[in-house]
């Protein structure tokens, strides 16, 4: 369902002391890959008019293995906040599924894009996931933030990879402090991004 628009949250600006010069906070370096948004899965052509495309009903995008989505994704994301990863993807207890990654980490700590891309989703009402973020990426990929305490972006706006975008919280629910944060892709704007599993594609070593 079409969610109503929502007022993006206001950053007052603050006015720094008298005669002592300010210096911004450091943006983190993050080092992705440059190629990583020009890969595409063996056997399949991009564009919404490819044979592929073509030839499969609407809302069922080809099947990717494992292999083929590590391989578009590597390299491209950053782990958008450091912490436990208190619950991993997939099926869970009482016919229950997370389709991304929850990380604990203490209130307030920088949510940060795990890479560049455009804001699509800005606000606080999503049903058990409270205050969050979509960012588009290219070549098919989103990602999700969720349960932040507030967000610091607005739709459309254009965010890079390492830029804060919020902070944890716990909106939507949860008991403790954390982010949920999800990995999607689809292999054209025809069809609807499905979750991708986030250990297929972020660093391992971190």
């Amino acid at each position: 369902p079409t969610r109503p628009p929502v007022t993006p949250p206001v950053v007052q600006p603050t006015t720094p002391p008298v005669g002592r010069p300010q210096t911004p906070p450091a943006q983190p370096t993050v080092r992705l890959d440059p190629d990583c948004g020009s890969r595409q899965p063996s056997g399949l052509t991009s564009g919404p008019s490819s044979t592929s495309d073509r030839m499969l009903p609407d809302g069922a995008p080809p099947p990717l293995t494992d292999a083929q989505i590590t391989t578009l994704g590597r390299g491209c994301f950053a782990w958008p906040v450091d912490g436990q990863v208190l619950s991993a993807y997939g099926p869970k207890g009482g016919g229950q599924r997370n389709d991304g990654v929850n990380i604990g980490a203490v209130a307030g700590t920088p949510v940060r894009a795990a890479a560049t891309g455009k804001v699509v989703y800005s606000g606080g009402d999503v049903p058990g996931f409270g205050v969050t973020v979509l960012i588009q990426h290219e070549n098919g990929w989103v990602t999700v933030y969720g349960h932040l305490a507030k967000a610091e972006v607005r739709m459309q706006q254009q965010v890079v990879a390492g830029q804060q975008i919020g902070t944890v919280g716990m909106t939507g629910g949860v008991p403790t402090p954390q982010l949920h944060f999800e990995n999607r892709y689809s292999p054209s704007p025809k069809y609807k991004a499905k979750a991708v599993d986030p250990g297929l594609v972020l660093p391992r070593n971190r």
